[in-house]
């Protein structure tokens, strides 16, 4: 992707992870239970969840999180980036 759409992909995915995490963390500061969600994907057994602190600031938790939407956040900017590109051309007018 980086031969064909170059700093637009890196934008893309760029304005894509900033998206997931900006929601992961109001989702977190909302009140989503994290400690079901790490459970649910396995983190359990990686960590031990109950010593997690749970003042942890919802950045934290919330960056975690992101972290493990990666296989669907990639497929996101490869779909995404074409269009992107698309409309950085015609607003260069090219």
């Amino acid at each position: 992707m980086w031969k064909q759409y170059g700093y637009v992909a890196m934008g893309t995915y760029g304005v894509v992870y900033l998206t997931t995490l900006t929601t992961m963390v109001a989702l977190v500061s909302m009140g989503v239970d994290v400690k079901g969600f790490a459970t649910a994907v396995g983190l359990g057994n990686l960590i031990d969840l109950n010593s997690l602190d749970p003042k942890a600031g919802a950045f934290v938790m919330g960056f975690i999180a992101t972290k493990f939407t990666s296989p669907i956040r990639l497929p996101i900017v490869v779909f995404l980036t074409p269009r992107a590109a698309r409309l950085v051309a015609r607003f260069r007018g090219q």
